[in-house]
């Protein structure tokens, strides 16, 4: 004997799977950037901000502890290793996300064949959401869902927000931000070699406020919050790394 399931009971079955379908995806998304800027040059930017707040705490330590004679040394070790640390974990997070997608593409084109009501009813969900009903809301339910490949986009757009944009290769990605992280975090290292401090914090502020607005697409205020907002925090760890320093070489006196 068939069991009738009550027409509420399946629609707020389908709003759970659809709601739990988009935390995943949103888990996954919750910290990329806005997609009205090449994602790749927004990550550079962000790469070499964080190699210039590393090279410049470093600088503060040695500061610190009165380790100046090899700091032009020690510094430019540290922007190449940031470098290669930051170039590897962006090649490895682009990866990840490739294959996330693969793997999402195959586990819905697998849903739309083995479970064609559900993945219809999901649909008519994601619609009835944007207000079609009636006979409209069968017509762009039956359109949509009489092409698989085109069902398989709009399900994985609307039901996961995955949008499959042009990314470049893992290696691309991470040799382009390796790059950008190498060449801001050695002009901190050049500039701290030369002895003057005074040169170091303007070097820093220079190099800081042309990331931020590459990172906001050239957008000056937009750019210049940014700025504020790192230079005081780079500012501000950069002091507390100088008075540990300080603090540490004291307490081994």
């Amino acid at each position: 004997m068939r069991t009738t399931v009550p027409a509420s009971e399946t629609e707020s079955t389908t709003a759970a799977h659809l709601e739990q379908a988009r935390r995943r995806a949103r888990g996954l998304f919750g910290a990329e950037v806005a997609h009205d800027r090449p994602y790749e040059l927004v990550h550079a930017a962000t790469a070499g901000r964080d190699a210039v707040v590393v090279v410049l705490m470093l600088w503060a330590v040695l500061a610190g502890i009165g380790a100046m004679e090899h700091a032009f040394a020690g510094l430019l070790a540290a922007a190449m290793a940031a470098a290669v640390h930051t170039g590897i974990s962006n090649a490895l997070a682009v990866y990840a996300q490739l294959r996330y997608w693969e793997a999402e593409l195959v586990r819905e084109r697998n849903e739309i064949r083995s479970q064609p009501e559900h993945e219809r009813e999901e649909l008519r969900t994601l619609y009835q959401a944007k207000g079609f009903s009636g006979e409209l809301l069968e017509m762009v339910v039956n359109t949509i869902f009489n092409d698989e490949e085109r069902l398989l986009k709009v399900m994985l757009e609307e039901e996961l927000g995955i949008f499959f944009e042009q990314r470049n290769h893992p290696i691309v990605t991470g040799l382009f931000t390796g790059i950008t992280a190498l060449a801001s975090g050695v002009l901190v290292a050049l500039a701290a070699g030369s002895g003057e401090p005074v040169a170091t914090v303007v070097t820093t502020a220079i190099v800081l406020a042309i990331l931020c607005l590459v990172r906001h697409g050239l957008a000056v205020r937009a750019g210049i919050e940014s700025f504020a907002r790192w230079a005081i925090l780079a500012g501000f760890v950069a002091g507390i790394a100088f008075l540990l320093g300080r603090f540490f070489v004291g307490l081994a006196a």
